[in-house]
């Protein structure tokens, strides 16, 4: 599957999660218009800091556990899952629970080879989704 195709999928699968909030919706889309950008200036591992810092730990989880939360820090949060989601679907890395990527992130800072890796193909894939997310979603 292509970079678009997956940001496509991706973009369907937020656009479930929110479920028509309008305030999650614009704050979902913030991020997917500056995160690229982030990444590019700041590199992997403290983009992925930031973003964590920024999310809510209970809120992740459920994510991945397919439960749907309706609260305002949910943008950043629902960010956060589509990058741990891409990681783990095209890398392996586990990443669903809150120290699982708080693990990667430190295991990523510390190797350089498999940062770059990891940063080529995730910024390849959020410009798409940056693409698709600003034709899609309403903001």
């Amino acid at each position: 599957m292509g970079m678009t195709s997956k940001a496509i999928k991706m973009i369907n699968e937020v656009t479930e999660i929110i479920n028509g909030d309008k305030s999650v919706e614009e704050s979902v889309l913030s991020r997917i218009r500056s995160f690229p950008s982030m990444l590019q200036s700041s590199g992997l591992a403290p983009s992925l800091a930031y973003l964590l810092s920024k999310s809510n730990k209970e809120l992740y989880e459920e994510l991945w556990s397919k439960k749907r939360s309706k609260r305002e820090e949910l943008g950043y949060t629902i960010y956060l899952y589509v990058v741990a989601r891409f990681i783990r679907d095209e890398f392996g890395y586990r990443v669903e629970k809150w120290e699982d990527l708080m693990k990667f992130i430190r295991e990523i800072d510390e190797n350089k080879e498999n940062s770059g890796l990891v940063y080529q193909f995730l910024l390849e894939f959020l410009t798409e989704l940056k693409k698709i997310g600003e034709a899609t979603l309403e903001g």
